[in-house]
């Protein structure tokens, strides 16, 4: 039995020495494969430390890049991640530093694993946007409300939005006209609002409303947010449906032209928070509504970034929200660090040469089935064979965790 098993583990041993052979004569031409994986990064992340300067690359290979490539790859980390890892700008190799400093402080505690994740250092970063884009959004508010007070008492012609909300509700069935005491009365018979109670409701409140404006201008603004706050935007409920919605929504925004045209000041401050609010909103619908204060934050916004990596339907939206929020946050003079996804790639491969921890993850279950069917094939000899070669060769080879993460952080120096 000993003669059998031992037979097979070297014979295995062996084979594994031809394949290193062949793996030697791969390593000859490395250095063309790095400034390639260099180059691919440097063409298609414009946030890479390369992006303005290609020959970057020759300078990552002349100060011991080759060498640390060629670790890391030994070690198991993918080509393209320890590229990438390479020429990561310092920000990105901070924020990744953490990451590392997580894996290191959970080891292989299950508890401390379920508790921390290596994207938790993202989701501190990605926090750290939502908090720029949501001030900035803030300050807009304030902003519109300074404006506003100043357009007391200034006239505009009201004539051509409300006149084409009348039309709108005329294409609908719904005619308009003015009781005794001079209120807009809509009729609702034999329109296709008939009988649509919440419908007719806002629609009434809405032509009350519209039908006491002189032209002042801020009460102009005061019945743009009355609105607001009678109609549904996004996935929000309770407000109108259908046509009569898109009717209101439609004499709002030619109330924002009217204002936004004649006052500068009130477009600037109102386009700023439009721009932040949708930022804000998309970002919330992805993660769920939460407080800033709420324990455990990053981590449930670190868990979001990790779907950029997945094959999730979900993938190309989550993307375009982290991508829209950055770019918002500098857009409002925000302090931000590195490219999320340059953080997130790099932490998903470390992870996934390290072992996730997080054992309900994609990564995490697929490591799960690779180690039962590990288990399944190590109660038969041969399957006793390979895993003895293979324990062989890492530790000939110098391959475990701690290689590993000395490896990893040598890339990030």
């Amino acid at each position: 039995l000993l003669d059998t098993v031992f037979g097979a583990t070297f014979a295995g041993g062996g084979q594994l020495a031809v394949n290193g052979v062949k793996q030697g004569a791969k390593l000859a031409t490395r250095n063309k494969r790095i400034r390639e994986e260099l180059i691919n990064i440097a063409s298609n992340a414009p946030d890479s430390s390369l992006a303005n300067n290609i020959k970057s690359a020759e300078e990552i290979l002349s100060n011991g890049g080759t060498q640390k490539f060629k670790t890391a790859v030994s070690q198991g980390f993918d080509d393209s991640t320890t590229a990438l890892a390479l020429s990561a700008s310092q920000a990105d190799k901070d924020i990744i530093k953490k990451g590392i400093d997580i894996i290191e402080q959970t080891g292989k505690n299950r508890r401390a694993k379920s508790l921390l994740r290596p994207t938790d250092a993202v989701g501190d970063e990605i926090v750290n946007r939502f908090n720029i884009v949501r001030n900035a959004n803030k300050e807009a508010g304030k902003s519109i409300d300074a404006a506003a007070k100043e357009l007391a008492g200034q006239k505009v012609d009201i004539q051509e939005p409300f006149g084409l909300f009348l039309d709108d509700l005329d294409n609908l069935g719904v005619t308009a006209g003015r009781n005794s005491k001079g209120k807009l009365i809509p009729d609702f018979e034999g329109s296709s609002l008939d009988g649509l109670t919440e419908a007719e409701s806002v629609v009434k409140r809405v032509l009350n409303q519209a039908g006491n404006q002189t032209g002042d201008a801020r009460q102009l603004h005061m019945l743009k947010r009355f609105i607001d706050n009678n109609v549904s935007y996004g996935s929000s409920t309770g407000g109108l449906v259908g046509d009569a919605e898109q009717a209101v929504k439609r004499l709002r925004a030619n109330i924002d032209e009217v204002l936004d045209t004649n006052f500068p000041s009130y477009n600037e401050a109102n386009t700023r928070y439009a721009e932040t609010i949708g930022v804000l909103k998309d970002f919330e619908s992805k993660v769920g509504k939460f407080k800033l204060t709420d324990e455990g934050l990053s981590k449930k916004v670190g868990t979001l970034s990790r779907r950029v990596l997945s094959n999730a339907q979900s993938r190309v939206e989550v993307l375009e929200t982290l991508e829209n929020l950055s770019s918002q946050a500098v857009k409002q003079g925000g302090k931000v660090n590195g490219d999320l996804v340059t953080q997130i790639s790099i932490l998903d491969d470390i992870e996934s040469v390290l072992g996730s921890n997080a054992s309900t993850s994609l990564r995490g279950e697929v490591s799960k089935a690779f180690e039962d069917v590990a288990g399944s094939r190590g109660t038969t000899l041969t399957g006793l064979a390979v895993d003895g070669a293979r324990a062989i060769k890492n530790k000939v080879s110098g391959v475990n965790d701690d290689n590993k993460l000395k490896a990893i952080r040598a890339l990030l120096e």
